[in-house]
């Protein structure tokens, strides 16, 4: 493993977790291995006095990697969504085999911008949340449903044009779009209320919003601390976000 690597926990296994870069990679953390008992040839890092981490398997299959983001659930316990540099949304698998109708779904907006972030709703998990660049009128948060399926390629153009802008294959039609003409840097699902979420937007505020009207955001913050943000899970009213010079800010929010 060489250049720039960004790591991410399993949300269902303390013992699992990846490094994506320019490949995604899968380690299982381990103590007091015996090396006997391992593969031939097995990548092993000691990682504490008594701790090791194990390489499981590696994913090249995806380019251009931006982000990553973990089903949250078991029941496809290694399923990924990568989020790329053209806006595009791409689900992956590490270390197991999964449904050929769930992997390799790809999603993407009309016009080519940077993906900022991609989040799995915690309870909802079929929903996928993608952060894009501002691009003239078009939104900058796109909920995707991984159960929808592309347009067949053998369709008219007719039926295409509602629902792909280029490639047949491509999901282009959101479950629910929001925030034309502006920007999202930050995004966080809410667990006590899987409809909920909070975003920063156009490096100036942190807004709620509900899918259940999307029209207007419920709650404004103004701040510059946007670039990054988290929930509580302990308490869901309590929110911690940062800013470009990594200062900390912890805001309350009254969302109920």
């Amino acid at each position: 493993m060489s250049g720039k690597y960004d790591i991410l926990w399993s949300p269902v296994d303390p013992t699992e977790f990846i490094t994506y870069g320019s490949d995604i990679n899968l380690y299982r953390v381990e103590s007091n291995i015996e090396k006997s008992h391992l593969e031939p040839h097995a990548k092993v890092r000691q990682i504490s006095e008594n701790t090791y981490a194990v390489h499981v398997a590696c994913n090249s299959d995806v380019n251009l990697i931006k982000c990553v983001a973990w089903y949250p659930k078991t029941d496809f316990k290694n399923l990924l969504a990568v989020g790329q540099p053209n806006g595009h949304v791409v689900l992956t698998s590490i270390g197991n085999s999964l449904s050929n109708d769930i992997t390799g779904k790809e999603f993407a907006l009309k016009h080519v911008r940077q993906c900022n972030y991609v989040a799995w709703n915690p309870i909802e998990s079929h929903l996928i949340a993608e952060g894009l660049e501002k691009h003239k009128n078009d939104p900058c948060i796109a909920i995707w449903d991984i159960n929808h399926n592309a347009v067949p390629s053998d369709y008219g153009s007719s039926e295409r044009s509602r629902y792909s802008y280029s490639d047949p294959g491509v999901i282009t039609k959101p479950s629910q779009e929001i925030g034309y003409a502006e920007t999202s840097s930050s995004f966080a699902w809410f667990t006590s209320s899987p409809k909920t979420f909070i975003t920063g937007m156009n490096n100036r505020q942190l807004r709620l919003y509900d899918l259940r009207d999307t029209t207007r955001p419920h709650q404004i913050t103004q701040h510059k601390s946007v670039f990054g943000v988290c929930i509580d899970p302990k308490f869901a009213d309590r929110i911690a976000s940062f800013g470009d010079v990594c200062r900390k800010f912890i805001f309350l929010l009254r969302i109920f």
